[in-house]
């Protein structure tokens, strides 16, 4: 605030004029903006962003229910076929019986489709 001893009634009247120009004006609107793997989060308060980043983390980290996999018996050649998939690729062979048995891939810990 400037000081109006020193200064004419016209000076502080302009003076006034100003600050209720600048009081009338409104004041910018701060927007938040983030950007999180790749979509953009918009909010008015740091908080109303905070918010919106938790819902879309909750949305993503959802457990999804597991459909689970009916178990059956093997035959004997079904046991045969997997023994010999053991001997030559373990690797498959794992993969095929983890499949059977939980209905999700070791691999990624995510139920296949």
């Amino acid at each position: 605030m400037e000081n109006t001893d020193n200064m004419t009634l016209q000076q502080i009247r302009d003076l006034a004029e100003q600050a209720e120009r600048a009081a009338a004006e409104p004041a910018p609107e701060t927007v938040y903006t983030r950007v999180v793997a790749g979509k953009t989060f918009t909010a008015p308060s740091l908080e109303a962003l905070t918010d919106l980043i938790s819902a879309a983390a909750e949305e993503v980290l959802a457990v999804k229910p597991v459909v689970p996999v009916e178990e059956k018996e093997l035959t004997a050649d079904e046991r045969f076929v997997l023994a010999q998939e053991f001997a030559s690729q373990p690797d498959v062979a794992f993969e095929k019986q983890f499949f059977r048995t939980t209905g999700m891939s070791s691999k990624h810990g995510v139920p296949s489709t």
